[in-house]
């Protein structure tokens, strides 16, 4: 037994040293035990300068973030003004705007539920919520907790807490390309703000997810779509490119916005 787990704790010698250590740049290495991970076990060297233990990680994969990867992957480089969007965030979004503005969490429905269709389907998310979330003790920690774990531990997550902001100029303008009524035309001030809880970008799509722990009762289909067509405007996304759900523990459910705000002949 002892002799069959060792085996299964070794990496093969032939697997090729790192050149340089990523700490310090040095080239005296040596091998440093084993990482086990889902689904490998990874060689483990250190550096006998500065004595830092390290996996090297592909060389297509270091100094990279998420965004960067939205850029080059090829099946998504059409969404790299989303990731100028998001990075550019800290210095054109409003802040005080939002202390003003209505929120996008209270607007009234503008759309017509007659043709939604809601897919009720299996996801990362579900099991995520439901791994994390029983370790919070503070209800009010809950959505910060999963936000920061999803953030950190979920490739696919760009971004959490997104504002999104719609200008009088904006809304106007939404208004006659969708055939939708946002505001009332003399509604003071005539400006709409809120917050995405997760921006996720996968299987060529904008994913707009909201974590709503009383799904069941409270569907936010208006909010969801609202900040898709946000996005359009802030960020020069298709609508065509962007999926909304909302989710908790136990379920999680998908739609296209596109399908509500499409014109009815």
């Amino acid at each position: 037994m002892a002799a069959s787990l060792a085996h299964a704790h070794r990496v093969p010698h032939t697997v090729k040293s790192p050149a340089r250590c990523p700490h310090c740049g040095s080239g005296r290495l040596i091998r440093k035990g084993t990482r086990r991970k889902k689904l490998e076990i990874a060689q483990l060297w250190q550096c006998k300068l500065c004595r830092r233990v390290f996996t090297p990680a592909p060389p297509s994969l270091r100094y990279k973030t998420y965004l960067a990867h939205v850029r080059e992957d090829e099946r998504h480089k059409r969404f790299a003004p989303l990731a100028d969007f998001l990075e550019r965030v800290p210095d054109i979004c409003p802040h005080d705007l939002f202390s003003e503005s209505s929120r996008a969490s209270q607007l009234p429905n503008f759309i017509d539920r007659n043709h939604l269709v809601v897919v009720d389907k299996e996801n990362f998310a579900t099991r995520t919520a439901a791994l994390v979330l029983p370790a919070v003790g503070d209800n009010r920690l809950r959505h910060e907790t999963l936000q920061r774990f999803m953030l950190a531990n979920d490739s696919v997550t760009v971004a959490v807490e997104i504002p999104i902001w719609l200008t009088a100029a904006d809304i106007d303008a939404l208004e006659v390309e969708h055939d939708i009524r946002l505001l009332p035309p003399d509604h003071s001030p005539r400006a709409l703000t809120g917050h995405i809880d997760f921006l996720q970008v996968r299987n060529n799509a904008v994913h707009i997810l909201d974590y709503k722990p009383d799904a069941r009762t409270n569907k936010p289909i208006a909010q969801l779509t609202l900040y898709a067509i946000a996005l359009t405007r802030l960020a020069g996304l298709r609508l065509f490119d962007i999926k909304c759900a909302w989710f908790n523990e136990e379920e999680y459910c998908e739609f296209f916005p596109r399908a509500l705000l499409a014109r009815q002949n």
